[in-house]
């Protein structure tokens, strides 16, 4: 039977004395000692199985900041907030100072090394290197000037680009930690706004093209009933166009052939059709849409200058 010291356990869970032992002896999270010999002992099986690891011998618990150096955090609120999500492996141990959290170096470290968990935990790291990136692409074309000081060109250049703490670069352009801090951040609002800005003029933009087109699609009948004007086209008689086929005015195969299966056979027969129900009620049959009523529209306007929309 493999046994573990009270001094050995307390100096394992990072404790400052065996008093904080007892507590938890007391209130029930570690198993009562076993007494040899007038030493207290703790069965390392029992222990195990509270915090679910193979053997505590192998294992070195760390504290907070330990695991915050390993990850790169630099925020103990982005620490807090994963332990809350619990993204992060942890043993927790509650005590009358509060909640102790203590964590497998090796497994804090197996996270660090692997890019697919990193980019889960290492959350201030990837929002650095992601600024960094950001700021470096907007230095090199110029852009920046136009939304930044100098100053405060400078202060992110320092902290996203070169990676320098609040501490440095405060020494070196004699600012306070916290005026650096005011500084980057009131660079970081200027940014947003300008990149918030520039979505507004793009999504105006796209609705201008839009309403162009449309526009342009409103005005193709004009631009047809206009040539037709300046060409000085033949004015056919009345009795011409309607024994006019359909099969002569060159429609789609789409649109001539729902025509024909519904006995639409001549020109005439539309006209009367249209005449009586709208030229707009030609949807009711199956199959024949929108594409399929501009098309006849477009050749009526453009063979015989009849306008069918003009039949309501």
């Amino acid at each position: 039977m493999e046994t573990i010291t009270i001094k050995e356990l307390a100096k394992k869970l990072l404790f400052r004395d065996n008093k904080t032992i007892y507590y938890h002896v007391k209130n029930g999270n570690l198993p009562k000692p076993i007494i040899i010999k007038n030493k207290s002992y703790f069965e390392i099986e029992e222990i195990n199985k509270i915090f679910g690891i193979k053997n505590i011998n192998e294992v070195k618990f760390i504290d907070k900041k330990e695991c915050m150096k390993i990850l790169g955090m630099q925020s103990l609120q982005k620490l807090n907030y994963l332990l809350i999500r619990k993204r992060i492996p942890f043993y927790r141990l509650t005590n009358f100072t509060g909640s102790r959290y203590l964590f497998d170096k090796a497994q804090i470290k197996k996270i660090k090394d692997d890019d697919k968990l990193s980019f889960y935990f290492s959350a201030d790291v990837l929002h650095y290197n992601i600024m960094g990136d950001f700021i470096g692409k907007l230095l090199e074309c110029n852009a920046i000037t136009s939304i930044l000081s100098e100053r405060e060109i400078d202060v992110l250049k320092e902290i996203f680009v070169n990676r320098s703490t609040l501490e440095k670069i405060s020494n070196k352009y004699n600012f306070t930690t916290e005026g650096v801090r005011q500084i980057r951040n009131k660079a970081q609002r200027k940014i947003t706004l300008s990149m918030n800005k520039l979505s507004q003029i793009h999504e105006q933009y796209v609705n201008k093209i839009l309403e162009v087109s449309y526009l342009k699609e409103k005005n193709k009948w004009l631009e047809i009933e206009l040539k037709k004007l300046a060409g000085g086209q033949k004015k056919l008689s009345e009795a011409e166009i309607y024994g006019q086929k359909l099969s002569d005015l060159g429609l789609s195969a789409r649109s001539y052939n729902w025509l024909k299966y519904n006995k639409f056979e001549t020109v005439k027969e539309v006209i009367n059709y249209c005449n009586i129900n709208g030229f707009n009620k030609l949807m009711i049959f199956r199959h024949f849409g929108k594409k399929c009523l501009s098309d006849v529209a477009e050749v009526f306007l453009e063979k015989f200058n009849i306008n069918l929309y003009d039949y309501k």
